[in-house]
């Protein structure tokens, strides 16, 4: 998926959670398209690291809260036209909704909103 982060954001949300139109996937919504499968959160291990890279990996507080996320998480996986794509989110008062998936040239993409209920909070997050 290429383009904009706001507009892929949201196509990728929309291929997640097919809902109806009234409701928003991962925020009035959170059933999944039929063919997305559970993944381990520890597949989105990544995602994890790159919250927390400013910050020193073995201090407790940053264990601790790497801990609380996998607990609280969820993470599904599923293909289109060809692309795997991995979705994670978690509520801890406001929602967070991550994809990661790898682009037609093979550029790995991770993008984030860190509130789920608007539309317009997308952002690249740095995949190194």
């Amino acid at each position: 998926m290429e383009g904009d982060v706001q507009a892929v954001g949201e196509i990728a949300r929309a291929l997640t959670f097919p809902a109806q139109p009234e409701e928003m996937g991962c925020y009035g919504s959170f059933r999944v398209r039929p063919d997305a499968t559970p993944s381990p959160v520890d597949s989105i291990e990544r995602v994890f690291r790159l919250w927390t890279s400013n910050q020193d990996a073995n201090d407790p507080m940053v264990q601790e809260y790497l801990n609380q996320l996998r607990r609280i998480s969820k993470a599904y996986s599923f293909s289109e036209s060809g692309v795997k794509i991995d979705c994670l989110w978690y509520w801890d008062g406001d929602g967070t909704l991550v994809y990661t998936f790898r682009t037609l040239d093979g550029r790995q993409r991770i993008i984030e909103n860190s509130d789920c209920k608007k539309d317009y909070c997308w952002r690249e997050l740095d995949s190194g």
